[in-house]
């Protein structure tokens, strides 16, 4: 039997943020009205009926051809998916590859058991656009690199915990891109593992 979960209103940390943008960079909010969504098995559930209509926001970056592309979402799916990721973490220090939207940052920023949080973020966009919605939390700290390039490179700090969310899909994905992105799924996580042998690996989307 497929579980679905019931919400009436939906409220993040950018619901009350209105729509801005940089360059190449912004927010922008969007209708979900009543129905059923993905949610793939984020506690649990498969899927979420929005039983009145609510507000989401995301954000895009600009590609060459001055076309606007989602990263992320505050929809109920990544909402909830980050806040299940925070209760899985590991007491300790968290490495985040991956900033967007820094959803996850909320949630970790409320377990006083977690003194650290490095992100690794590629885009300084994402970062300069981002950083003043963020917690204003000193164990936050943000890392300019790729992450695979951060996994080659760095020292083997004593994370207990490695969450990545690196990759975007959308309804129109391709098959090829879908399978490009399980098979980068894969790989980082398994570098991941081998980097942080200790460490608890969580990768959205897996």
């Amino acid at each position: 039997m497929t579980q679905v979960l019931e919400i009436t209103e939906h409220q993040t940390v950018y619901t009350r943020i209105p729509e801005q943008a940089s360059e190449v960079v912004r927010l922008r909010k969007s209708l979900y009205k009543r129905g059923y969504y993905r949610i793939e098995g984020v506690d649990g559930y498969e899927l979420v009926q929005v039983k009145k209509s609510i507000i989401v926001t995301s954000l895009q970056v600009k590609n060459p051809d001055n076309s606007w592309m989602t990263l992320m979402v505050d929809d109920p799916m990544h909402w909830y998916g980050m806040a299940e990721l925070s209760r899985l973490a590991e007491p300790g220090k968290v490495l985040v590859a991956g900033l967007g939207m820094g959803l996850i940052l909320d949630f970790l920023c409320h377990r006083s058991d977690i003194p650290e949080i490095e992100v690794v973020e590629i885009d300084p966009a994402i970062i300069d656009f981002i950083s003043s919605f963020l917690p204003q939390d000193p164990r936050i700290k943000i890392v300019r690199e790729s992450f695979f390039t951060y996994l080659l490179n760095s020292d083997a700090k004593d994370f207990n915990t490695v969450i990545i969310d690196l990759w975007v899909l959308g309804e129109s994905s391709s098959l090829e891109h879908r399978d490009w992105v399980a098979n980068s799924m894969i790989v980082s996580h398994s570098l991941a593992q081998a980097k942080y042998p200790w460490a608890k690996v969580l990768t959205w989307g897996m």
